[in-house]
């Protein structure tokens, strides 16, 4: 019996630009000017076509070189990764001291709790707006796990 094993590449980084960021912005917008600079008006052969899909390949390929950056893949996405986040993992990582995993724990630790008060924030925020009614029908819908949060309206 023959026991095939190959070796596996499994990608641990891509390169991405964040979604609403400064950096998607700016890309669009440099696209949007680079491309529109292109003159597709009279394609008369195939060569012609050839060298605009080049030219547009070229300035989409420097721009996402410009603006984008690498991430960890994670299994799961996490809303509260960020870059400290990320630089304490890296330096865990490549150096392997107990220094550097309790600072990336810390650090992940405060991270989190930042993101999840901004979060309470912004929803708490969202809800000002809502009739007591609206917001008890929500709140009677929404169930946690083993219990159940009940409102009843006073009108």
């Amino acid at each position: 019996m023959n026991i095939i094993i190959r070796e596996e590449f499994i990608q641990d980084k891509c390169q991405t630009i964040i979604k609403n960021s400064e950096e998607e912005e700016e890309f669009v917008n440099e696209l949007k000017n680079k491309v529109g600079n292109i003159d597709a008006t009279n394609i008369p052969d195939s060569n012609l076509l050839e060298k605009i899909m080049q030219e547009f390949t070229f300035i989409t390929e420097n721009l996402w070189a410009k603006y984008s950056k690498y991430v960890n893949i994670t299994k799961c996405f996490k809303v509260w990764l960020n870059e400290e986040c990320n630089r304490d993992l890296f330096m865990y990582c490549t150096f392997r001291s107990r220094f550097d995993w309790k600072k990336f724990k810390k650090t992940v630790k405060k991270t989190k709790r930042s993101s999840l008060m901004k979060n309470s924030r912004n929803y708490v925020e969202e809800q000002e707006a809502v009739e007591p009614y609206e917001l008890g029908q929500e709140m009677q819908a929404t169930s946690h796990k083993s219990y159940q949060i009940q409102w009843v309206s006073m009108y």
